[in-house]
């Protein structure tokens, strides 16, 4: 986290499949408005299983989490 903090992008292992590449390229976004949202991230392909949502039981308490820091 310091890298990104600083600009820069830590690497990945090249043994990560090209959806993990892209879950990972999506956490790591120095800019926060470009870096995707827990919510997004829930439903990214990598945390899929056989195409099923198996993560999409936490929706509501990111969802709360997220309206109690808008406060």
């Amino acid at each position: 986290m310091f890298k990104v903090g600083m600009g820069e992008t830590p690497g990945v292992p090249a043994s990560l499949s090209e959806e993990g590449h892209d879950f990972v390229d999506s956490c790591l976004k120095y800019d926060p408005r470009e870096r995707a949202s827990a919510a997004d991230l829930l439903n990214h392909t990598f945390l899929k299983i056989d195409g099923e949502e198996p993560l999409l039981s936490l929706m509501p308490s990111i969802a709360e989490e997220s309206q109690k820091t808008k406060l």
